[in-house]
Parts: structure tokens; C-alpha cells; sequence
């Protein structure tokens, strides 16, 4: 993690890696428009071809 000092009581961490918010919006709004037009996968089938 990189942190960035911005003054000198607050300090902001900030990790490359982490997804940004709008990506997110997006991602749950297209998954509830999914969901509300029946296009699912069973919890039986989430996991197929996953080794864990």
C-alpha cells in the first residue's frame, strides 16, 4: 500500500489495487438488472470448474 500524507494530522492510504467506486456501481446495477429479469445461476452451480 502507497500513502500519500495530505497534511500533516491526515493521512490517506491508498491501494492500487483496490477496484474504484464507480466500477462497482456499475457492476451491482448490472447484476440487480440481471437478477430482476430471472437471469440467475443456481448456488448448485456457482462453483463448477472452480478448483478450491
Amino acid at each position: 500500500m502507497q500513502e500519500i500524507e495530505t497534511t500533516d494530522k491526515d493521512k490517506t492510504i491508498v491501494d492500487p489495487d483496490d477496484t474504484p467506486v464507480e466500477e462497482i456501481k456499475a457492476s451491482l446495477k448490472q447484476a440487480w438488472k440481471e437478477a430482476q429479469l430471472g437471469q440467475t445461476i443456481p448456488l448448485s452451480q456457482m462453483w463448477d470448474g472452480i478448483d478450491v
